[in-house]
């Protein structure tokens, strides 16, 4: 990893942000690169782009600013003794742009971000957008382990490259003993019905998931196939399994799907019982899969 490269830890300064950071540390020291602390605040900009502030209320708004300042200085000093080069700003704008623009200059490997939480509405906006958008690798940090990612679910597609960005992605920041779980979900709806040859299907899938498991040097992975509902499948087998990382893609390789995919890396972000990667097969193309 070259010493350009950071990952970028954007916090809210909510109770999680400490989690945030302290996981892109974790992360940062494995790649052996550095960490881009980074807080982003709309609403102070907000507030003075719409004309000249009234006394009171620029007094607030100044206020706001320096506890924002002082609650941000304290989370990054409380990382200084981790021994990783981490430099930190709070900066004011549009917070996914921010995040992107940042991880863009910094060559992000990982963009870790903190889950939606209540009274957050916000920061689950932000992190939608951030999803749709980025091409880094984005890690969301719900309920992070004491001791690093060792049960791991990734959510396969069919699509022919999706696994593969996805186990790369989870490879770098899991540990060497982790145990993975690759899980394709046929997605029955309302017409269930209609599959008639559901078993033969499935049969199918647990076939080509175990060529992809060879393929992608994930040896000893267990392969599962269902059918059902993506959304409520993934997270039922993530709390079944105990996972402390789910692993989704945030985009089809086709248009017809990207939709339908973009609501299941949602739901994950939102409602997972653990830490959710989502990972982008724009971000890296690989080839040669079986």
């Amino acid at each position: 990893m070259t010493h350009l490269s950071r990952v970028v830890a954007a916090v809210d300064l909510s109770e999680i942000s400490p989690a945030v950071l302290s996981t892109a540390i974790r992360i940062a020291r494995k790649l052996g690169c550095g960490v881009r602390l980074l807080h982003v605040s709309e609403s102070l900009l907000g507030e003075e782009e719409k004309g000249p502030l009234l006394p009171a209320l620029k007094k607030m708004v100044d206020e706001a600013r320096s506890e924002t300042e002082r609650d941000f200085a304290a989370l990054l000093s409380g990382a200084s003794a981790e021994g990783i080069d981490i430099h930190g700003s709070v900066e004011e704008g549009q917070a996914a742009q921010k995040i992107i623009e940042t991880a863009r200059r910094c060559r992000a490997p990982y963009i870790v971000v903190g889950g939606p939480h209540p009274g957050g509405g916000s920061v689950a906006a932000t992190l939608g957008r951030v999803l749709r958008s980025s091409t880094t690798p984005v890690l969301i940090v719900r309920k992070p382990p004491k001791h690093g990612y060792r049960k791991v679910l990734l959510g396969a597609d069919i699509s022919d490259e999706a696994p593969a960005v996805l186990a790369a992605a989870m490879q770098k920041i899991c540990e060497p003993d982790a145990n993975y779980t690759v899980l394709n979900i046929v997605s029955t709806g309302r017409f269930h019905h209609l599959f008639t040859n559901i078993d033969n299907l499935l049969a199918e899938r647990r076939k080509k998931l175990a060529e992809w498991a060879a393929a992608l040097n994930l040896p000893g992975a267990a392969v599962a196939v269902s059918a059902g509902d993506p959304k409520k499948k993934l997270l039922e087998e993530a709390q079944t399994l105990g996972a402390d990382l789910l692993v989704v893609s945030s985009h089809a390789t086709t248009e017809l799907t990207e939709l339908f995919l973009g609501s299941v890396a949602r739901s994950a972000a939102n409602k997972a019982p653990c830490d959710v990667l989502v990972c982008s097969p724009r971000g890296q193309k690989t080839s040669g899969l079986p």
